[in-house]
């Protein structure tokens, strides 16, 4: 697939596309001040992820959390602190470990730099096993077999009852309602190949309507960005494959740019498809 506009060139090889599957091209990245910037999800259906769950995010912070203090979490048995957290009022991405209350089980997260983006998060399958990750490396523990169930909206970037919040960048967050596979995990950090299987929430900067930020899953759980959060071009692009996101048996394209001229070719070279993209913007 070539996909071009008057500043983007984008190619991916190799890639299987099939009916159903949807491309949509990363291009922004939002930029949080350290103060109150934030990004919240209202929709009551992403109140609660389930007992089994992943979430994850392409972030670049500046600067760890201030000192970190027991906050109500996603299961008020789990406290997270520096690199990935769930937090019950904001999910914050930066803590260095997962406390597990229930059962006092510490998390070793896998170390990342500050100042360059790393691809970071976790999935948990109830009762068997909690894997955090950090770009390819993985992590794994076995899970108390205890949750609570979290009822208070989610909220990117801001830590809202700490009055904390992220400095630095955030590209992408996903959440499922099941726990992923090593393998569905790396498929999204390293090709950008995403399962919709139980996909529940989809955000990127790139999906904007100049109101919110639409969820790609399908399932309504917009993003409103609340204090000038900023929307800037990023240097790093790409296009998502995302499979089996609808059944229509046709391949959808979302997000382009208008105007955007996109080209199909088979793995022998030959064009398959070409076309200019057109109709209503960010749809």
């Amino acid at each position: 697939v070539n996909s071009r506009s008057p500043t983007k060139y984008i190619r991916i090889d190799n890639m299987s596309i099939s009916p159903n599957d949807t491309l949509a091209p990363h291009l922004y990245t939002w930029y949080l001040d350290g103060i109150n910037d934030y990004i919240s999800v209202s929709s009551q259906s992403i109140n609660d992820l389930g007992l089994s769950f992943s979430v994850m995010a392409w972030i670049n912070y500046f600067r760890y959390s201030k000192t970190p203090s027991d906050c109500a979490t996603y299961a008020s048995n789990i406290v997270s602190k520096r690199i990935v957290g769930v937090w019950k009022n904001a999910w914050v991405f930066s803590i260095s470990y997962i406390k597990l209350l229930s059962g006092g089980v510490t998390l070793s997260v896998p170390s990342v730099s500050l100042g360059s983006f790393h691809f970071i998060g976790f999935s948990r399958s109830l009762g068997s096993s909690i894997t955090v990750f950090a770009d390819n490396q993985f992590v794994s523990y076995s899970d108390p077999g205890t949750d609570e169930r979290n009822t208070l909206p989610l909220n990117i970037g801001g830590q809202v009852c700490l009055a904390e919040y992220a400095l630095g960048y955030i590209s992408q967050v996903l959440a499922y309602t099941r726990a992923l596979s090593n393998s569905e995990i790396y498929n999204i950090y390293a090709y950008n190949v995403i399962n919709s299987s139980n996909l529940i929430l989809f955000l990127d900067p790139t999906f904007y309507n100049t109101t919110h930020f639409i969820d790609l899953s399908g399932y309504g759980n917009h993003g409103v960005g609340y204090n000038d959060v900023a929307r800037i071009p990023d240097n790093r692009t790409w296009i998502y494959l995302v499979k089996n996101l609808t059944s229509d048996n046709l391949v959808h394209l979302r997000f382009f740019p208008l105007g955007t001229v996109y080209v199909f070719r088979s793995l022998a070279g030959y064009i398959i498809s070409y076309g200019i993209v057109n109709g209503s913007v960010n749809s």
